[in-house]
């Protein structure tokens, strides 16, 4: 990968979020991830740290994820099926330089 990833993390769980940027490390990802936790941040972050990609929490305790698919999402990945993280963000940075 030459460009380095811009990732916003919406992710409550610590460990989660690390295990999310170990995948994409081990994939050879380059790329700099900003994690928020609630919606406050999610949306602070938006503005401060424009994405190339979001990896969204789908249900968290004052936020849902939802949303963030409701307002285009190319892809959803379950946290317990992060096998197809890798796989999903090639497919979505393949999808954007088609563009």
């Amino acid at each position: 990968m030459n460009k380095n990833l811009r990732i916003l993390i919406l992710e409550d769980s610590a460990s989660d979020a690390d295990l999310i940027e170990f995948e994409l490390m081990e994939a050879g990802f380059a790329f700099t991830p900003r994690r928020a936790i609630n919606e406050k941040q999610f949306l602070c972050a938006l503005e401060e740290f424009p994405p190339d990609l979001i990896l969204s929490d789908y249900d968290l305790p004052q936020y849902n994820g939802a949303m963030t698919l409701a307002g285009g999402a190319s892809d959803c990945v379950l946290k317990d099926h992060l096998d197809r993280l890798v796989p999903a963000v090639h497919e979505v940075i393949k999808m954007r330089s088609e563009t």
